[in-house]
């Protein structure tokens, strides 16, 4: 059985080397790798790693999952670095 996962990318400009569509690449390829299943993507496209105040899509994956609406196990980011840049 698969395990359930949910990608999370963001970049903060269109001129990235490091696109979303990159990032959604490499975590597929991990997801496959691992046996694991993207059931849920959350994409926040010109968007600073600064805050989570202004990313609509990181909001929303904690929205999902403190309001336990969350169908998956498991949250893939690629690289790390864009999750967070300051912490």
């Amino acid at each position: 059985m698969k395990v359930r996962a949910a990608a999370y990318m963001r970049m903060s400009t269109s001129e990235q080397v490091n696109s979303i569509e990159n990032q959604l690449s490499y975590i597929i390829d991990y997801a496959t790798l691992n046996n694991m299943l993207i059931v849920k993507e959350y994409r926040d496209s010109g968007k600073s790693a600064l805050t989570f105040k202004d990313r609509p899509a990181m909001q929303q994956l904690l929205s999902d999952i403190f309001n336990q609406q969350a169908d998956f196990q498991i949250i893939l980011v690629g690289p790390v670095l864009k999750i967070l840049r300051k912490v």
